[in-house]
């Protein structure tokens, strides 16, 4: 938002977890120098906390928030792009996703304000990434499709380990979502190996882990159980190498589902309800109701509708509070097929 001119940094809400620590900062000394090398710090810290704690860990809103207060502080715009991309962050995979919507205009408004290429990326990925989890897929692809665009060898590569991760092979994953909600499945599957195939290029060990995620997730959706195995196996041996414990978490969860899939039901189930415990212990709700939803279909298959429909509530009272539609049109089908199972006519 523009004022007279200027950057008008506006404050959209502190995560309820940081309050209590607040106050220790107002007595410390307040110097522009001091200042300068806390936001500095604040800054740095962002990428390898995202990738050890997990993206929604209170610490990182801890570390961005009180990075947006250093530049209101100091009337810092140099800086004021890459704490509102880390805030976009953290509340997207919160499932707060209209706060994330507004950080990723917010974002996008800067970066052609700025007029930076390298800004405009970072942006259109956010954007695109916030309004795909809305269910506005459209859209979405556009700002994906911007981002890639812009990219080139030398600036996605070094963007990568700025921010802790390929942008132009994330965007391809992200697009293949799109592209799969509207229908075109087979691109979908092209885009999502064209990210995995960027990011091995790259050797770059988080962007691997994404790629592999979105893989899966693709395969997934097309019942493709032993492909899901294959890259789940593969994304949790290197997450676990490098402590990623949210991507171990969400591979844990598909990988249960694969084994379910392929005949180990009962092993399976507790797999995804092993992993779902891990993934909300970091944070996150990103994509909750996919995973409820999975979790429902494999409880209707061994023959207890009763522990789906419980769950798939659980997706549902998820969708409201987040606005995640991406996936609401298969959790009406389940409910139908579950209550089909409940009366014996499934």
């Amino acid at each position: 938002m523009q004022d007279n001119g200027r950057w008008n940094v506006q404050l959209i809400k502190k995560p309820s977890t940081i309050s209590p620590g607040a106050s220790r900062y107002s007595r410390l000394c307040r110097t522009p120098e001091r200042a300068r090398l806390e936001l500095a710090l604040q800054l740095t810290l962002g990428a390898p906390l995202r990738a050890i704690k997990g993206y929604a860990a209170p610490e990182i809103g801890v570390a961005f928030t009180r990075a947006r207060e250093l530049c209101q502080q100091l009337g810092e715009t140099a800086h004021l792009f890459p704490v509102l991309w880390g805030l976009w962050y953290f509340y997207l995979v919160r499932a707060e996703y209209y706060t994330a919507r507004e950080l990723g205009e917010q974002c996008l408004a800067l970066a052609q304000r700025l007029q930076d290429p390298a800004l405009l990326i970072e942006s259109h990925f956010a954007l695109g990434t916030a309004l795909v989890t809305l269910g506005e897929f459209i859209l979405s692809r556009e700002h994906l499709e911007r981002g890639i665009a812009l990219c080139n060898p030398q600036q996605h590569r070094a963007l990568t380990f700025l921010l802790g991760q390929d942008l132009k092979a994330s965007s391809c994953c992200v697009v293949a979502m799109t592209l799969w909600h509207l229908g075109y499945a087979d691109q979908a599957v092209q885009r999502c190996h064209e990210g995995l195939a960027l990011a091995q290029e790259l050797s770059h060990p988080f962007s691997l882990v994404y790629a592999q995620r979105f893989v899966a997730w693709i395969h997934q959706y097309r019942r493709e159980a032993h492909i899901v195995h294959e890259h789940v196996e593969a994304g949790i041996a290197l997450a676990a190498e490098h402590r990623f414990v949210r991507e171990v978490a969400w591979a844990t969860i598909m990988r249960g589902w694969a084994m379910a899939m392929q005949g180990q039901t009962g092993e399976g189930i507790a797999q995804m309800c092993q992993g779902l415990a891990a993934y909300r212990a970091t944070g996150s709700e990103l994509a909750l109701t996919v995973f409820f939803a999975l979790l429902a279909d494999e409880y209707r298959k061994a023959g207890q509708p009763e522990e789906g429909l419980a769950v798939l509530a659980e997706a549902f009272a998820q969708a409201d509070k987040s606005g995640e539609r991406w996936y609401e049109a298969e959790l009406y089908r389940l409910k139908g097929e579950l209550l089909l199972a409940q009366t014996g006519k499934g």
